[in-house]
């Protein structure tokens, strides 16, 4: 494995951890149960069932997200690597193991070959016809020196 490869795997690792965390611990606050108990502060208190339940689901949205950022880079780093190529195929592998491993998680093969297919699918798509996702990969530097943007081209600039 290349050491570009290698590097990219773990800092987009770290980055579906992180977001993964984040998402799960949305969910786990909005499928918490609501507090309806007029008992007074025991309605407050949880039981361990419940914190273990809201851990459960934080870590499981983590790790969903953690493999998915590793199976995309990894698939589509060796994609790139093997074929000597870069070009819309990549991400398209990438993106098709995603959904295979998604369709994984339900233990269904059917859900997985859908989704493999679908996610590759869509990326390719993407890839191929939408162009690159960011057009003016400067735009951050442009928009620092004070450059306004209207539209897919720069206008003009501020006084």
């Amino acid at each position: 494995m290349p050491d570009s490869l290698g590097s990219n795997l773990v800092g987009n690792m770290s980055f579906g951890a992180f977001y993964g965390l984040a998402f799960g611990s949305a969910v786990a606050a909005w499928s918490s149960p609501p507090i309806s108990d007029t008992k007074g502060f025991s309605a407050l208190q949880t039981s361990s069932a419940e914190v273990t339940n809201t851990f459960r689901t934080v870590g499981r949205m983590g790790l969903l997200f953690t493999a998915a950022t590793g199976a995309f880079t990894l698939v589509s780093g060796l994609s790139q690597e093997i074929r000597a190529k870069k070009d819309p195929l990549n991400p398209a592998l990438g993106s098709a193991a995603v959904g295979f491993m998604m369709g994984l998680s339900k233990k269904r093969l059917d859900l997985a070959c859908a989704g493999a297919l679908g996610f590759g699918a869509f990326t390719f798509a993407g890839a191929m016809f939408g162009g690159k996702f960011i057009e003016d990969e400067g735009w951050v530097e442009k928009k620092r020196r004070g450059v306004t943007v209207a539209g897919p081209e720069f206008i003009t600039e501020k006084n």
